[in-house]
């Protein structure tokens, strides 16, 4: 995935080993448990022998399985972990983002247009720019690790600074250039430096495994299913007979 490159491989490959293990060892057991239970005992002897490809089709399956998911997990919580060691430039890159979008619309000449219907495009294209811009100079591993986010985390920037300068808007009637700086510092700038860029950007970073979690258990459930069949028809056949 693309946060590896910002992150190294070593959380990857343990995470994936860890889950290989725990994942063989699970399906060992659950083999086990079906042979002592006589599940995988069957009277044909051609039947038998397919079987008997569970022992090894089962634990392999529950170790693709859980060594994809641990390693996913591995490389979600190392970005994560990441995320929070670049905790001050990462607030310190919202709030000049923050202060350059309202720069940017107070330079419009015409502070009542954070009343307009126009606002929103403006400080999404503000935003955006001045996040390409800011990027270009924090870290390159900094930027490694924001670049797979960073469409939906300046939508969200934007949104909240717009929802921020509407909400100023609606509690002053004196729009002019010093009150609005004045308020913005208290109502949005304030609320950057306690940290909700970070919480954005993991938010953005869990969502971005969803997928991968979901084709995992999908994977995992349809190989499986064959299995959970043959057996149930083997022991409804095997009661009634």
């Amino acid at each position: 995935m693309e946060f590896i490159s910002a992150l190294g491989y070593s959380a990857m490959i343990f995470g994936v080993l860890k889950g290989i293990a725990i994942g063989l060892a699970a399906g060992i057991v659950l083999v086990i448990i079906l042979a002592k239970t006589g599940l995988l005992r069957r009277n044909n002897s051609k039947h038998q022998l397919a079987v008997k490809l569970y022992y090894l089709y089962i634990p392999l399956l529950f170790a693709a399985v859980a060594g994809g998911w641990m390693g996913a997990t591995a490389v979600r919580a190392e970005a994560n972990s990441a995320v929070e060691q670049f905790r001050p430039e990462l607030t310190e890159l919202s709030v000049e983002v923050g202060n350059i979008v309202l720069k940017d619309i107070l330079a419009l000449d015409n502070p009542d247009v954070i009343k307009a219907s126009s606002l929103s495009p403006l400080i999404h294209k503000y935003a955006d720019t001045a996040l390409d811009e800011k990027l270009g100079e924090v870290s390159p591993r900094l930027q490694a690790l924001v670049s797979p986010v960073r469409a939906p985390f300046a939508r969200l920037l934007a949104g909240m600074l717009e929802s921020r300068l509407l909400s100023l808007a609606s509690d002053t009637l004196k729009l002019d250039e010093e009150s609005i700086e004045a308020l913005w510092n208290k109502g949005v700038i304030t609320v950057l430096r306690q940290g909700l860029v970070v919480d954005i950007i993991k938010r953005q970073i869990s969502q971005r495994f969803q997928p991968l979690f979901s084709m995992l258990r999908t994977f995992g459930i349809t190989l499986l299913l064959p299995v959970i069949i043959e057996i149930f028809v083997f022991r409804r056949k095997k009661s009634k007979a």
